[in-house]
């Protein structure tokens, strides 16, 4: 048996402006969730891999400690969980709409408290070549960001220097002010289309 290999520089953009449809309730392509958990990345990329698929990327939207040159403590989201799914759901639709060959698509949002360095969504694409990954998962976090129903809280504080035996150590202390937490929307966020695009993903 003669095997043949050859270097290729790069590969061609498969990207299209239609495609076929998706059934967005099979999960051995789609997986969107919505949940309280914590979300595990491992689990994803091990789901979302497959034999076909040469690129697995991803992108996880994770909690900093500061904004604006405030401190934050953590991030608390609330949101509409059954549209935000189909939502989600639609996106996803959307991927293997522009993108043919795309393996599997996986988006999951976490609600209420997110700790500093932990993630509040993670999105996981495979695909046969890795620019195609690459760019839906640059699509679906920037749909996300302006179509689902999910808000954040930002809950600020303040460090001091506390004395511990032998030991200085610095504490974060939330602040109880007027302004420490607001809820509040991506600044992507477009309310006349995402109302819009959640009719039609009903």
């Amino acid at each position: 048996m003669t095997t043949l290999a050859s270097w290729r520089h790069g590969d061609s953009s498969r990207m299209e402006d239609t495609g076929g449809e998706v059934n967005t309730k099979d999960t051995t392509t789609v997986m969107v969730r919505v949940q309280h958990e914590p979300i595990s990345i491992e689990a994803l990329t091990t789901w979302a891999s497959q034999p076909e698929a040469g690129a697995v990327s991803s992108f996880l939207g994770i909690t900093r400690n500061n904004f604006n040159g405030k401190l934050v403590v953590r991030l608390e989201y609330e949101g509409y969980v059954t549209m935000a799914e189909k939502v989600l759901a639609s996106i996803a639709g959307q991927v293997f709409q522009k993108w043919s060959g795309i393996c599997r698509v996986a988006m999951i949002h976490r609600l209420g408290v997110v700790p500093v360095g932990q993630a509040s969504v993670v999105i996981v694409v495979s695909s046969p070549h890795r620019k195609d990954s690459l760019e839906a998962v640059h699509f679906a976090i920037d749909q996300i960001k302006a179509l689902v129903p999910v808000w954040k809280k930002e809950v600020y504080g303040t460090g001091n220097d506390v004395s511990d035996g032998d030991a200085t150590t610095t504490k974060v202390k939330e602040e109880l002010t007027t302004d420490a937490a607001k809820w509040k929307t991506n600044k992507e966020w477009n309310a006349t289309d995402a109302a819009e695009f959640s009719l039609n993903a009903m």
